[in-house]
């Protein structure tokens, strides 16, 4: 079965997550309230006053107005769920095969969010597979200049999805399931989803080389001659592949958490979650707190997940403890708990709790392994509501086949959780032509990568790798932080990425990313 964990594992957040999210701790969960209407957007003339702006028609399309035409862009109302109010939301017809026109058309969705600088313009690129830029627009900061959030195919709100909804219905299924009973559920669902979506003709035409050309076709229509790219986690691979052929307007580039599109996918993902344990295992024996409560945590985290294989432990979830509303009896097995933990290590945050929960549940303390489990549940059902399943598997399936082995011989008990069965099996259900191996990215253009520490997906092994064939980029990496570190208010990282963009042909000073941050673990 592809696990929620190995899902997670390369997604952003989807690498990034809301703030409702992130205050998931130990001892607390988050129950649904209601949504802050958007704006109705009836008065957004003066966004064309911008020349990027200049052509469009900002009157609201109805359903019946979205274009059939490629190059149209249309201003609907945003989905009631985004919070920024100041977003502006739009369909863009693009074609399905820029290699064949004769294929159709096809239609993506996109927000902006207009700067008072109207000379510069940063597009935005969301993680995954299957996350919707257009969702980064409500936690990441407006800026000085333009945010133009372009989201991947069968993502957000075109109309156009590529959601699993087969799997969102199984999900507590599963989660009250345990081993191989678990692993059937999820299978049949991923299954019967494939089974429906390989009729789409868009699931054949969506991978990294598309998401890049919608990106470079959309920046050609707002005419633009000054924009910059940002791409975290699967979105810095979206961003590469812009980078492999540029256009001539793109004047630089931050990749947050790099995901180059050369890597074997599996011996990748094993290397950075040993390394990601490995990392927390060695700011925990520097924490004297930490130190005095659990001994070496990914040795821990192993023999838990052995333990709990054995033994499952069944927790009753009550209505209210996650957002689903819904009360249910999880079968917390050492494969559910290495999941939950995998989803911790996206957050320094969470990160922080990480050892203090280990040792509970080590312990048999049911106060700390309810609220884990809580989380858990929580934290996946908002992962699954922001995901779009279809997606992922068409551009893993598309990108990502051809160079990835199935997992090795040797690995611990956490790795072979997060790995899974690996990619190969699942993709036997989805009707996408296998690309060639993807070759490394070269440029000259200006780079910013930026890594956390303990991330447990997009390490700086990975940038390093990728700064190798681009020849003018600067590689950050952060003590005390995990995925998607701009995102992560540390005010060094914030001001090295605001004097890159700045002027990214100047050199940056990053020397206080060498200065010290040291996890500070949290008592439970």
């Amino acid at each position: 079965m592809l696990s929620v964990t190995f899902l997670a594992a390369t997604l952003a957040a989807c690498s990034t997550t809301t703030s409702d999210e992130a205050s998931v701790s130990a001892g607390t969960s988050v129950n649904d309230t209601a949504d802050e209407p958007s704006t109705t957007l009836d008065d957004v003339e003066f966004l064309g006053d911008l020349d990027l702006f200049a052509d469009i028609d900002f009157g609201i399309a109805q359903d019946e107005d979205i274009p059939s035409e490629p190059g149209e862009l249309v201003p609907v109302e945003c989905p009631e769920s985004y919070t920024n109010t100041e977003l502006l939301c739009l369909i863009v017809t693009v074609p399905l095969d820029y290699d064949n026109p004769a294929q159709g058309n096809t239609e993506i969705s996109m927000g902006v969010w207009v700067g008072s600088d109207a000379g510069q313009t940063m597009v935005m690129l969301q993680g995954g597979p299957g996350g919707a830029s257009s969702q980064l627009a409500d936690f990441y900061p407006p800026q000085s200049y333009t945010q133009v959030f372009i989201d991947q195919r069968g993502t957000g709100f075109s109309g156009n999805s590529l959601d699993c909804t087969e799997y969102d219905e199984v999900i507590i299924a599963a989660w009250e399931a345990t081993g191989d009973e678990a692993d059937l559920i999820g299978d049949a669902a991923l299954a019967d989803c494939a089974t429906r979506l390989n009729a789409d003709p868009l699931v054949a035409h969506t991978n990294s080389k598309s998401h890049a050309a919608d990106v470079a076709y959309v920046m050609e229509l707002l005419d633009s001659d000054n924009w910059m790219l940002y791409g975290v986690s699967y979105g810095s691979t979206i961003a590469l592949e812009v980078l492999r052929d540029p256009p001539p307007e793109l004047q630089a580039v931050v990749l947050d958490g790099v995901y180059p599109p050369d890597i074997d996918q599996t011996t990748a993902l094993a290397r950075s979650a040993r390394r990601a344990l490995d990392s927390i295992t060695a700011a925990c024996e520097a924490d004297v707190y930490c130190a005095s409560v659990i001994g070496d945590v990914n040795s821990t985290m192993n023999e838990l997940i052995e333990r709990l294989n054995a033994n499952p432990v069944e927790v009753p979830l009550a209505a209210e403890d996650t957002r689903l509303g819904e009360a249910l009896t999880v079968s917390l097995d050492g494969d559910l708990l290495a999941d939950i933990v995998f989803d911790y290590l996206y957050q320094e945050y969470l990160i922080s709790f990480v050892p203090a929960l280990l040792a509970g549940v080590f312990a048999g303390d049911e106060r700390l392994i309810h609220s884990l489990t809580a989380f858990g549940v929580d934290y996946d059902a908002a992962l699954l509501a922001q995901v779009s399943e279809g997606t992922y598997f068409a551009v893993s399936c598309s990108d990502r086949l051809a160079t990835t082995t199935p997992p090795p011989e040797g690995l611990d008990a956490f790795q072979t959780v997060v790995l899974g069965e690996g990619l190969a099996p699942d993709c036997a259900h989805w009707d996408v032509p296998s690309a060639p191996p993807a070759q490394p990215v070269s440029s000259e253009l200006p780079v910013l990568m930026l890594a956390g520490q303990f991330d447990p997906i997009t390490p700086v092994t990975l940038a390093r790798q990728a700064a190798v064939t681009l020849v003018n980029s600067v590689v950050v990496e952060r003590e005390g932080l995990s995925h998607g570190i701009w995102a992560s208010g540390d005010a060094c990282v914030d001001a090295i990425a605001a004097d890159f963009v700045a002027d990214p042909r100047a050199d940056v000073d990053i020397s206080c990313s060498y200065e010290a941050n040291p996890m500070r673990f949290i008592a439970l």
